[in-house]
């Protein structure tokens, strides 16, 4: 996976994390609306999230996939 800094920070395009994961960019770009993933930061011409929220990107993936919850409700579980 490629990084990113900014500001002495690590970041990932949201194209990578959705990739990584096996989640859609279109998912990824509504948990970002919904302050899930913190901050997202525009970087040339992709939205970026800090590394440290892949684990967030990570348990939506679990949330979805092996537990089943539809995204909202996995939204939900991680707005908690």
């Amino acid at each position: 996976m490629t990084t990113i800094v900014i500001e002495d920070e690590l970041y990932v395009t949201l194209e990578e994390a959705a990739s990584c994961y096996s989640l859609t960019i279109e998912e990824l770009v509504e948990a970002g609306d919904l302050g899930v993933l913190g901050r997202t930061r525009t970087y040339e011409t992709h939205v970026v999230i800090r590394i440290e929220m892949l684990d967030r990107v990570a348990t939506l993936r679990r949330l979805t996939r092996h537990l089943d919850l539809d995204f909202t409700a996995a939204i939900l579980q991680l707005l908690r």
